[in-house]
Order: C-alpha cells, then structure tokens, then sequence
C-alpha cells in the first residue's frame, strides 16, 4: 500500500475513532448570568430577559472559544426561526429587541458549525424570559349598593376585571385615590385568591369595609389604579351608587 494513503487512513482513525477533535465552546459574559451546558448533546441554554436589547445597544450573549477563525462559523437555525445577530471578536451580539408575548419570539435554537472538519458543532437554545413591561389594563361599570347593608368579597355586585398580557396579576397592587378618604371605606379582592403566574385575566372583587348610609352620601365616586412589579401603572374612574332600601313596614302596608 502506498505510504502516502497509510498516513492518511491512520490520521482519519485517530479523528474519528479516537475522538481527538477540538471542540467549539462558549463561555457567558456579565451581561448573562445564566448560561447552562450539558455536557452529553453539547448543547448550552440561554435565558434573555424580553426588550433588553436594542439597534443602538447589541446585547453580547457569549464568547466563542477554541474556534480557529470565529469569521468563518456557520450559524444555522433550527425550524426556521432565526434572528438578527452579529459577531465581532469571536463575541456573539443579538442585535435585535425580543418580546415574549409574541410565541415566535419566546424560544430559539442553533448550531454553532465550523468550516473545519475537526471542530466539533455545538447547539445552543435561547429562551426568552417573560418580564411585567407591559401595563395592565382595568375595566368597571357602575356599582350599586343597598344602604345599612353589610356586604363582603361574596355578595358584593361591583366586579373589576383586570387584565395584563404579562401576567403576575398576584402581584398587583390597587390603590384608591379620592376626595373623601374613599380608601378607607372600600376593599379588594382578587378571584380567586390565588393566581399562576401565567393567568392573563382575573376579577377583582369591590366591597365596603362598613356598611353604606345613603344619607351621608348617595354616591361616590374615586380612581382605582393598578400597578404591576414593573411600575407600570393603569387607571379607570369608579362611580359606586347608593340605592335606599326598601322600608319593611311600608311594603307589608302598601300589600294590605
């Protein structure tokens, strides 16, 4: 056998068979503190917080390690779903913004491919992190109370309904801002009383603390604003009506 094919055969068996190939690795940078590799499929997973990258501002995810010439890797996306991004120094910069309450921008994979024969791929999976950025939004219509009625989170007729495309609705935090100290007179309740993370819409339950006398007031009316964890703030005007209730006397009197 000529030596010159010898050689050959024996490089392609200590490659292949010996598993002497350099391997392509990624180290995460300050900007990402959670960066995880399994070491069985090569693979790392990234987890983004949703808007925090920008056309001015390029988000650096990681540094590419052990790759002889990082200008000339091969990104290639899995089930079509790719997005902007750019390396510059062997580092990998997203340079486009993700919002999670898209579905097609919450989750994306790729290899990491080399032109070089001898350096192993590896995959990497970007997940994108739900954030409370988006405000929520309020509904109410007009509440009727009777007067000298004790009414709680169970019988109370004056439904909120609140809704934030984030979620985390548990965490909201109401607040009642009127002109004679109505704050101290209604209360909320969110039903139900406890809420995934992941819930979008919920009710939330307005009642007097005390019982209502029409004639101290025969209406009120305040703004309730809901502010979630991200300082986002929404507000709607409430107008509570007081109804007189029915004198007993006079209706047995009136059937007589």
């Amino acid at each position: 056998m000529d030596i010159g094919k010898l050689y050959l055969i024996l490089v392609i068996w200590l490659v292949f068979f010996l598993d002497l190939t350099s391997a392509i690795s990624l180290i995460g940078l300050k900007y990402n503190y959670n960066i995880q590799f399994n070491r069985r499929n090569r693979t790392y997973k990234i987890q983004l917080n949703e808007n925090n990258v920008s056309f001015f501002k390029p988000v650096p995810l990681f540094t590419i390690l052990e790759a002889k010439n990082c200008s000339d890797l091969i990104i290639n996306f899995q089930k079509d779903k790719g997005f902007k991004y750019e390396i510059r120094n062997c580092t990998f910069y997203a340079t486009q913004s993700f919002d999670y309450e898209k579905p097609d921008e919450q989750s994306y994979m790729f290899k990491i491919i080399s032109v070089f024969f001898n350096e192993k791929p590896v995959s990497v999976i970007l997940n994108i992190n739900n954030v409370d950025d988006e405000a929520p939004s309020l509904e109410i219509t007009d509440c009727y109370f009777e007067e000298n009625v004790m009414y709680t989170n169970r019988n109370s007729p004056c439904i909120l309904k609140v809704t934030d495309p984030d979620g985390f609705l548990q965490y909201l935090d109401f607040q009642i801002s009127g002109s004679r100290h109505e704050e101290d007179l209604f209360d909320f309740t969110m039903i139900p009383f406890e809420i995934e993370d992941t819930r979008k819409e919920a009710e939330v339950v307005l009642s007097p603390i005390t019982e209502l006398n029409r004639e101290e007031a025969k209406s009120y009316c305040f703004v309730i604003s809901a502010t979630d964890t991200g300082g986002n703030t929404k507000s709607v005007l409430a107008r509570i009506l007081i109804k007189e209730r029915p004198n007993i006397t006079d209706s047995i009197f009136y059937k007589i």
